[in-house]
């Protein structure tokens, strides 16, 4: 599997800094290349790693556009979320679902020294998606369809990612075998550049949870 993510320079925040080492730890042992859409940040460099060396907001259609031209199954994923290392099997789990796609609702935990995740909940009325896992033809099929004006900030995207999924593919929700945290934080930038308008087409009647649950026997039931 391979990833890409945006991420905060460090010298801006020690609150996604440590958010971010914490997250790339996680990923490490579960992708074999992690493209981080920016310039360089020594504190997230690995050899598994390659930066775009770019500045401003990255477009949503550029990190789909790396997805796509990759042969892996291909995830995107914000740059703070903590992966379980069982992730790993996901592939194998869709593989034998006959699923394409497959997404996750996230867990919250409170982040520090002591952090635990066991204790993640999933919190009322979030409804954010941070993690989107799908083969390269259909990372090359949403490529075909997506706005190129969306940019990595605020929201909306999600809910038309999901959207495009469930019209036009198989997508599974893998949010009960609890493989998704996400750290408790503010300085979240509430001002996006993204506009509610442009989610307003024939995949937004299909905005919402996954139509299907990834089970543990890999097995696929509707949900509705």
């Amino acid at each position: 599997m391979i990833a890409v993510s945006t991420f905060r320079p460090h010298k801006d925040s020690e609150e996604y800094r440590e958010n971010q080492i914490r997250a790339m730890a996680s990923w490490f042992p579960i992708f074999s290349n992690i493209i981080l859409m920016g310039n360089l940040e020594p504190e997230l460099f690995t050899y598994k790693t390659t930066f775009t060396f770019q500045d401003g907001r990255p477009h949503i259609k550029d990190m789909v556009g790396f997805l796509a031209s990759e042969g892996e199954l291909g995830v995107w994923i914000n740059a703070d979320i903590v992966l379980h290392n069982a992730f790993v099997t996901l592939e194998h789990l869709m593989k034998k679902a006959g699923c394409v796609a497959a997404t996750s609702f996230r867990l919250t935990f409170e982040p520090g020294r002591h952090a635990t995740y066991a204790s993640a909940v999933r919190e009322p009325n979030d409804f954010g998606l941070d993690v989107f896992v799908a083969t390269p033809e259909v990372w090359q099929d949403m490529y075909r369809h997506i706005d190129p004006r969306w940019v990595k900030c605020g929201q909306v995207y999600d809910s038309w990612m999901v959207g495009f999924l469930n019209k036009r593919h198989k997508c599974a929700d893998f949010t009960d075998r609890k493989w998704v945290f996400h750290p408790r934080h503010e300085g979240r930038v509430k001002d996006g550049f993204n506009s509610t308008q442009w989610a307003q087409d024939e995949f937004a009647p299909w905005a919402g949870p996954p139509r299907y649950w990834l089970t543990n026997s890999g097995l696929i039931r509707k949900k509705w």
